[in-house]
């Protein structure tokens, strides 16, 4: 019912409204989860990989003590535990990387291995040195998603 004097819309015009705000709201979420999921977090995490690979460098014997787990949905991430000396020094943490829980097959609680450390921090190791170029690519396949995006966002691509 609509009263004499009132300034009301009728209820089709409050509908369109509502549902085009909600497309509005729901582009934008869209947008930012696929900025998260395709170009910051794949980027982030290959930063990561690539500083600890340079920053660990130094090639000495730890022990594994076992491992710090992390579940995620059907996921688990273990952080490998190891005891080492280093110039002088007792250390025991976990790795700076995790691993999966199908890989702790090969790691014997008691047994010693080859992990690298941080010179300037020796609380920091990783497990096995190998080269970034997976992460390169990762960031690289990043910014042409995030290229992609920009494209799409200024009506180059539709």
């Amino acid at each position: 019912m609509i009263v004499k004097g009132s300034k009301s819309r009728p209820l089709k015009k409050q509908m369109s409204t509502k549902v085009n705000k909600r497309s509005i709201n729901m582009g934008i979420i869209s947008e930012v989860l696929y900025l998260i999921v395709f170009v910051i977090f794949p980027i982030f995490i290959s930063l990561i990989v690539i500083k600890n690979t340079k920053r660990c460098n130094i090639l000495i014997q730890g022990t594994y003590t076992g491992y710090s787990p992390y579940v995620y949905k059907n996921i688990t991430l273990c952080y490998p535990i190891f005891e080492y000396n280093y110039k002088g020094k007792k250390y025991c943490n976990q790795a700076s990387l995790s691993i999966p829980d199908y890989n702790l097959q090969k790691y014997i609680k008691g047994n010693t291995y080859q992990i690298y450390i941080n010179d300037s921090n020796p609380d920091e190791y990783i497990l096995e040195k190998r080269n970034p170029t997976g992460a390169y690519i990762c960031i690289a396949i990043g910014i042409v998603f995030m290229f992609l995006f920009f494209l799409v966002k200024i009506g180059v691509l539709t």
